[in-house]
């Protein structure tokens, strides 16, 4: 049960920090270039939003790993 609440509040982040919490102007300067400071501003909104949604402590290095894991997808799509 504990397992299925985590996976659905890190969703509910990821819709958090990918629809609302990111502007679309970051997202058109995403696309030009690789490498921007909207991105690490993404990246920081993912992370950010992926800790305090576990509601633990204990989840900082998974939430490392899923924000590297989607900045690395960000960075692909780009």
């Amino acid at each position: 049960m504990i397992v299925t609440q985590l996976i659905i509040l890190q969703l509910i982040a990821h819709l958090l920090s990918d629809f609302i919490l990111q502007p679309q102007s970051w997202c058109d300067k995403k696309d030009s270039k690789v490498f921007t400071l909207y991105l690490w501003y993404h990246g920081a909104i993912v992370f950010i939003t992926s800790y305090v949604l576990s509601f633990d402590f204990g989840f900082l290095k998974a939430a490392i790993l899923l924000t590297l894991i989607h900045y690395i997808i960000d960075i692909v799509k780009s």
